[in-house]
């Protein structure tokens, strides 16, 4: 197990205080380098599922359920709703009075996890529904034991407000699961997992099989699965699993295209090249494509998980569900954003390979909800956002005014981004430059790991991608009352942090480490980077905790830790207790409208702008192995004791309780 692993383990499993050793909430995490989460199953997902796993029903259950269960205390715990029972094994004359021991996670009932963590208060009306890969269309769906098979059989039925669509984990479908009813506050509609074993997976793809070499063209392969052009709304790549459990996109030529065949596949030079034709795509591969890789996935739908309506449904809650393989987005809240809409949690979820890399439209999930949860997921390899929450103010927008407000995202891993690997949240001008006059206010951004391969090599890539890590742009919009901590962000290639346009927003204990030595040229336009830029009009912004650690040369680009452009420098209102390094001397720490100042410009940078007074000089932070996700500080380290104190910070980024004065950065000595 990396270090990585046991970093995100630690924080995830925060969710699961108190339960069992079920996995719902997604602590079946990759190895560095996302070897584990690019396999078909992840390996220690796949052991833990085992035999019983495969099974259609679980063969205690199984038993169960070919008997005449009476109504009474044997049937609290058969996985049916029977007799007079309010929900599944609870209720009536059922002696548990609660939900919270039903075997998933009743999201409508506050639970973290299954079977445990929040209120898990009395049940109600509410009908559970099951979806498996052995189940039957004409089956009832209401147990384990007789399940739907189809994601059309959920389509076709009357779901109510607080019903659950529980999907069984292990199984597979190639549908898109389209959300076209709505919860209430008072109760959630969810879709879920039941059963043990990793994620039930929801594809946008289809898998290609049975190659045929091409005559006349050496190493050229056609599939003999008749798929459709890669392209639903916008182009995607086809994706390519390696037998060591690893996923590689296909090479494409130029961003949004889809590369499509010449009569003497010309471009299909060297291994993961592709083209389209004919209904079947083409590979270039040392030997037959069956044997050498486990799967070629060709994606043939927009989105995992979609809105059915651009007035999008609401109180929807998606607990567990693996969504990968689209082109356009894992989960899509819909288009225009021109309605205010509620109730929308999406946790436990791995979301994944995502579009074209580089891609206009490629996200892992397009979301809008206000009272929005976002947690514990792990999110990768889309091929412009990993999140995106952008008001886009073009293509249909007619309400002005709307609000936006009372966002969480919380323990989210999110890595392997082109435009933005983290979370972009933003209003822009629409095309001629108008404003709509919308608010977006209350975020919460806490507790998340942003991170990059520092071996990635943007200019090399489609759209020579730069990502960044958070990007607030709140340039056509008022952005006020933003919440930003205990993140760390690690290797982002283009901006650790964007500010634009924001009010009233407190950034403090984050950690911020290195960033990519090729993602910028000097003498261009991507000779200068940021790992913070605080630009446009900006008011009581506050900067409090923050460890940044620069670690690229001068001759590679300018890199400097903070950024303020314009005036925005005139909205701080606390900038203090921050540790700054930069690994070469003579690339900046701090740059003001009055100039960049370096380490040794300390003294005169604090004289001039009366910042960081009770911050530690520049020097190294001494974290304890940052390459290898361990950022807390080592022994000596200069950040021990140094932090600053703020109400909503009881835990640091691994969970653990505040003692005595906080270590500057996310994470605390222990």
């Amino acid at each position: 197990m990396t270090l990585r692993t046991t970093l995100v383990h630690a924080w995830l499993a925060l969710a699961l205080l108190g339960c069992g050793d079920d996995d719902s909430a997604g602590t079946d995490v990759p190895a560095e380098g996302g070897a584990d989460a690019d396999a078909d199953v992840p390996a220690e997902a796949e052991a833990e599922a085992g035999a019983d796993a495969d099974a259609d029903v679980p063969a205690e259950a199984e038993a169960e359920a070919d008997a005449d269960v009476p109504v009474g205390p044997l049937a609290c715990s058969d996985g049916e709703r029977n007799g007079d029972e309010t929900g599944v094994d609870c209720g009536g004359s059922c002696p548990n009075p609660d939900c919270c021991t039903n075997g998933y996670a009743d999201i409508h009932l506050d639970e973290t996890g299954v079977d445990c963590g929040g209120t898990c208060g009395a049940c109600g009306p509410e009908t559970t529904y099951f979806v498996a890969d052995a189940g039957d269309d004409d089956n009832p769906g209401t147990s384990p034991a007789e399940p739907w098979r189809t994601i059309d059989r959920v389509h076709r039925a009357s779901l109510q407000p607080g019903d659950a669509v529980l999907f069984r984990r292990g199984d597979t479908w190639r549908e898109t699961l389209t959300i076209g009813a709505s919860g209430t506050p008072e109760a959630w509609l969810t879709f879920g997992t039941y059963d043990a074993g990793p994620r039930p997976r929801i594809l946008g793809s289809t898998r290609a099989a049975d190659w045929t070499a091409v005559a006349g063209h050496p190493q050229v392969w056609r599939s003999a699965t008749t798929v459709e052009r890669p392209f639903a709304g916008k182009a995607a790549s086809i994706f390519f699993g390696g037998t060591d459990g690893t996923t590689r996109w296909g090479r494409v030529r130029a961003t949004d295209e889809v590369p499509e065949c010449d009569g003497g596949f010309s471009f299909l030079l060297q291994e993961y090249d592709w083209c389209w034709a004919d209904g079947a795509v083409h590979v270039f591969a040392p030997n037959d494509p069956d044997e050498r890789y486990a799967f070629v996935e060709v994606p043939q739908r927009r989105a995992a998980v979609a809105m059915a309506s651009h007035a999008p449904m609401q109180y929807v809650a998606l607990d567990g569900l693996e969504l990968m393989y689209t082109t356009m987005a894992g989960y899509d809240d819909g288009w225009p954003m021109d309605y205010e809409v509620r109730g929308l949690r999406i946790q436990n979820c791995h979301v994944g390979y995502v579009g074209i890399q580089g891609g206009s439209s490629a996200m892992g999930l397009q979301v809008w909800h206000s009272d929005l949860v976002v947690r514990n997921n792990e999110i990768h390899d889309s091929g412009r956002r990993n999140i995106s929450y952008n008001i886009y103010l073009d293509n249909g927008r007619s309400h002005p005014g709307l609000t936006f407000e009372n966002v969480l995202f919380e323990r989210n891993e999110l890595y392997h981004g082109f435009h933005t690997t983290g979370l972009d949240i933003s209003c822009a001008p629409g095309t001629a430059g108008e404003t709509l006059g919308d608010t977006l206010r209350n975020f919460t951004i806490r507790d998340n790991l942003v991170w990059d391969d520092p071996a990635d090599d943007p200019q090399a890539a489609p759209n020579d991608f730069t990502s960044m890590g958070i990007y607030l742009w709140g340039e056509s919009a008022s952005f006020t009352g933003f919440l930003v901590y205990n993140n760390v962000l690690r290797y982002t290639k283009q901006k650790g942090l964007i500010l634009y346009g924001v009010h009233d927003t407190r950034v403090f204990h984050n950690t911020f480490f290195g960033m990519n030595e090729r993602a910028g040229v000097l003498g261009t336009s991507t000779g200068y980077r940021g790992m913070v830029t605080v630009a446009g009009d900006v008011s009581n912004l506050s900067f409090d905790g923050n460890l940044l650690h620069g670690n690229v040369g001068p001759e590679q680009f300018h890199l400097q830790l903070v950024t303020f452009s314009g005036t925005s420098e005139d909205g701080i209102v606390s900038l203090d207790h921050n540790l700054y390094w930069q690994d070469h001397a003579d690339q900046a720490l701090v740059n003001t409208s009055a100039g960049a100042y370096d380490a040794a410009e300390w003294e005169a940078y604090r004289s001039a702008t009366g910042w960081d007074a009770h911050s530690p000089a520049p020097q190294p932070p001494q974290l304890v192995d940052p390459p290898g996700f361990d950022f807390r500080p080592a022994a000596g380290s200069p950040a021990i004791d140094a932090g600053a104190t703020f109400a909503e910070r009881t835990t640091d980024f691994l969970g653990e309780g505040l003692v005595g004065v906080p270590d500057i950065g996310a994470v605390e000595f222990r």
